[in-house]
């Protein structure tokens, strides 16, 4: 005999209700409408005994096409990750007040976490967030990524800046796999791919 399904506790109901109502009170184009509920916040961290690094989720942007009657809109810009390094300054205690950032491009991520992974190679970004206006070179950045030299399968992030900032962090092999497996999870969501399946 077929076996009915018993319905869910009413608990379990309204918790679904309530993580359905948190689902919805975010358009697909990035932009918050009003929320109904909690926001989630999530990044993943690597602390280590001289510094920390804390990878950041930036969404994609949307703009409505212009003369749209249906509400159609056109990706604006790519999303991309944001990597936050704080030097120690105790044991498990980090200078968060004075982090030196770098956001990283989809393609970059791609490059960072395959050109380790697949080619055994270091990559190198260079970034110059003044770039075509009048603060050009005012402040630059470069962020080097490098296998680790004892085969481990770990990697060394370094970041420098113009400044005169230098913050270097180890990441283990596992750390690295979680990385890379993130990376390919976001990829096609931080440039709005995922929007044309929706």
């Amino acid at each position: 005999a077929q076996q009915r399904q018993q319905p869910p506790p009413p608990q379990q109901r309204q918790q679904r209700r309530s993580t359905q109502n948190r689902s919805e009170s975010f358009d697909r184009g990035g932009g918050a409408a009003a929320p109904s509920g909690p926001r989630v916040y999530c990044d993943f961290a690597v602390y280590k005994s001289k510094a920390a690094c804390k990878f950041g989720v930036i969404k994609p942007t949307f703009e409505p096409i212009a003369g749209s009657r249906d509400g159609s809109r056109q990706k604006k810009r790519d999303g991309g990750v944001l990597l936050e390094f704080a030097p120690a300054v105790g044991q498990r205690q980090y200078d968060w007040q004075n982090k030196q950032s770098i956001l990283l491009s989809p393609l970059e991520l791609v490059e960072l976490t395959e050109s380790l992974a697949v080619l055994g190679k270091g990559v190198n970004f260079f970034h110059d967030p003044g770039m075509g206006t009048a603060r050009q070179g005012a402040m630059t950045k470069s962020l080097k990524a490098e296998p680790m030299p004892d085969g481990s399968g770990g990697v060394f992030l370094n970041l420098s800046t113009s400044s005169g900032a230098k913050l270097n962090v180890a990441v283990s092999f596992a750390e690295f796999c979680l990385l890379r497996n993130l990376v390919q999870y976001l990829v096609p969501r931080l440039t709005g791919f995922d929007e044309v399946f929706v």
